[in-house]
């Protein structure tokens, strides 16, 4: 949910009545039902009320300005507090799990607040390639029974989830509700539709399709919290090594774990994210070393719902491992104040203290960093720092050898390379210059130098070969050396630069004759689209294309009212969405009827490789000859 500002008036329209939360239903519809039992009909005016904001955007899945609403319904609101409202009517319950500390706490500020911009960036829905915007979704048959029921339709969280298609109630395909991405009002509040009509599309009980919706809604509803995320990292590795997915080293077999997996999805046949779920070619499965290796990135859920399935084979049992006699794990259910629905929060202990007899100082410092959670390195430091010995093989470096380092950090050299002249570590040469008094400093000095004459020569030498073409030709000819120079070095730069010539530049015209551009740049477009309509395998002609083709965007949208001609053509050229899978339809009729194929629904829409199929679609398409049966 997205607001752009806030007004500080407030309308004074009352609202006559608040009903009740519904079983599992989101705030977007609990929202509409308020609309229409108290019969507005301006949306700004609705959310001006509401939210204090006049552009407010409501959403299905994640809203924010929550306090703001919380503070308008008063005493009258079915939800205790704004987390409250968070747990029982947002999808963030299914993402919180997953999520550290310091995220969730970003994002409950970002929902409560009146701004909710970087949201989905925020929960990683953005950048881990599921796709950030939701798809509404409904079951006939739930809305057939809730309309019965409660008199209304309305949209239910658990049918919005991402990746599940099926409900679970009824196990049939939910039917995808493409009005609300059509809206050219995007505060209008929609209904959940219902069919009396439909032919149920049913799925059996035991596909992995149905049980991982499944998972997904019973995630949903158990409202975990996790109190460290990080630490389920070692009871995925750890069931996963009991399994057998496990080298000679003890380490994790990603290929055959990724074979495994792969093998028990039927290569995720079915599934709406297959691709995504597969790739990539050369990394098979990668969201796996993701989420097993990079703990602390924020993986989709969906991610971690398939591995719970493999390895534990539902949610119940899952948690079932967090039990205090097995895994010396505290369960306990903490209540907010304010709150009505439980938290479960699962304190996740530290690795265990081993009671082992180290062969050496290395497994004694890898050990050490894992139970104190730092690097090793930092615990070798340390180590030197006391004076600690280990009994067993230490491994120190020759006094010959450290001189030597010493020496050359001395001089200036850099790490990299001294650690391969004297084939060590990066980590003892590091060490050593920390514990040698005064070897830091004196190594930094000795690097801004050598930098610095390094420079100096670079840029004489560019001055000697161009010496008529100005500082800003030879700036532009070494940027970096310009720059270090300018920041390390500035007087002895602008002495230098003060002898060489000034370039000639030419006058510039300061006047632009905005009729004339305009003019020119819509015959421009309009050439361009005439092109691009003879072509077959196009894209859409989009405003935004037109431009980027141009090369003019930012001239374009920073000087809009200075080119009304050029305004009008990117109106009337643009194409929308429904214009264009309208011309893919035509292109896969054309290709049947040249192939001699029956020209059914099902080809026509994989041919134009079109998601959704729309009413209006279908209406095109009998206009065309199309057998729709």
């Amino acid at each position: 949910m997205r607001t752009a500002h806030v007004l500080t008036t407030r309308s004074d329209a009352p609202l006559c009545f608040i009903p009740e939360l519904l079983p599992d239903e989101c705030l977007y519809s609990f929202l509409q039902r308020i609309w229409s039992l108290n019969a507005f009909t301006l949306p700004r005016q609705f959310m001006l009320l509401l939210f204090g904001c006049d552009s407010h955007i409501p959403v299905l899945d994640l809203p924010t300005g929550l306090d703001a609403l919380q503070r308008t319904l008063g005493e009258r609101s079915p939800f205790k507090s704004a987390d409250d409202l968070i747990d029982r009517a947002t999808l963030y319950p299914y993402h919180r799990p997953f999520l550290s500390v310091s995220r969730d706490t970003r994002l409950v500020h970002l929902f409560r607040g009146t701004g909710g911009q970087g949201v989905k960036t925020l929960l990683g829905r953005v950048a881990n390639g599921f796709g950030a915007q939701v798809i509404a979704r409904y079951c006939v048959l739930c809305n057939t029974s809730t309309a019965k029921q409660y008199g209304c339709t309305y949209w239910q969280r658990s049918h919005q989830l991402p990746g599940v298609v099926y409900c679970t109630v009824h196990g049939i395909q939910l039917e995808v509700f493409s009005g609300l991405s059509c809206l050219s009002h995007r505060q209008q509040l929609q209904q959940s539709p219902w069919s009396s009509t439909f032919e149920p599309t049913y799925i059996a009980r035991e596909s992995h399709n149905y049980q991982l919706a499944l998972m997904s809604v019973a995630l949903l509803k158990a409202n975990l919290y996790i109190s460290d995320v990080s630490a389920l990292n070692l009871v995925y590795i750890s069931k996963i090594l009991s399994l057998g997915f496990k080298k000679a080293h003890g380490k994790i077999d990603f290929p055959a774990l990724t074979d495994a997996l792969r093998e028990y999805y039927n290569q995720f046949q079915g599934f709406e994210h297959r691709e995504r779920l597969l790739s990539s070619s050369n990394h098979p499965l990668f969201w796996l070393y993701s989420t097993l290796r990079r703990p602390e990135r924020s993986s989709h859920p969906i991610c971690h719902l398939l591995l719970i399935r493999f390895l534990f084979g539902s949610i119940e049992k899952f948690l079932g491992t967090f039990n205090p006699s097995k895994n010396n794990m505290a369960d306990r259910w903490r209540t907010q104040e304010n709150d009505t629905l439980p938290r479960r929060t699962i304190v996740v202990p530290r690795h265990p203290r081993r009671d082992t007899t180290f062969s050496n100082q290395t497994e004694f410092g890898q050990a050490t960093s894992e139970r104190l959670e730092s690097t090793s390195s930092a615990v070798a430091a340390s180590r030197q720092t006391i004076e600690m010995t280990n009994p067993g093989h230490c491994h120190r470096v020759p006094e010959v050898i450290r001189l030597a380092i010493v020496t050359d950090l001395c001089a200036g050299l850099a790490i990299a390379e001294i650690s391969k002249k004297h084939s060590v570590s990066i980590s003892v040469a590091y060490r050593i210059r920390a514990h040698t008094p005064g070897l830091k400093q004196l190594h930094a000095d000795h690097k801004i130098e050598s930098e610095r004459i390094t420079h100096r020569q670079h840029w004489l030498a560019l001055c000697k070969k161009l010496p008529a073409k100005g500082v800003t030709m030879i700036r532009a000819t070494a940027p970096g050396a310009y720059a270090w120079l300018r920041r390390n070095d500035q007087q002895w730069l602008k002495d230098v630069c003060s002898t060489l010539p000034r370039a000639l530049t030419s006058p510039r015209n300061s006047k632009v004759d905005w009729a004339k551009r305009d003019q020119s740049l819509a015959e421009q477009a309009q050439q361009f689209v005439r092109n691009e309509r003879t072509r077959i395998n196009r894209s859409r002609i989009s405003a935004t294309l037109i431009l980027r083709h141009l090369n003019r965007e930012a001239m374009v949208r920073a000087n809009r009212e200075r080119l009304p001609t050029l305004n009008n053509t990117l109106i009337e050229l643009s194409e929308s969405i429904e214009q264009f899978q309208k011309f893919r339809i035509d292109l896969a009729i054309d290709k049947l009827r040249r192939l001699g194929l029956l020209r059914s629904r099902w080809r026509i829409q994989r041919l134009a490789g079109l998601k959704n199929w729309t009413p209006s679609l279908s209406a095109y398409a009998i206009s065309r000859g199309i057998d729709m049966s």
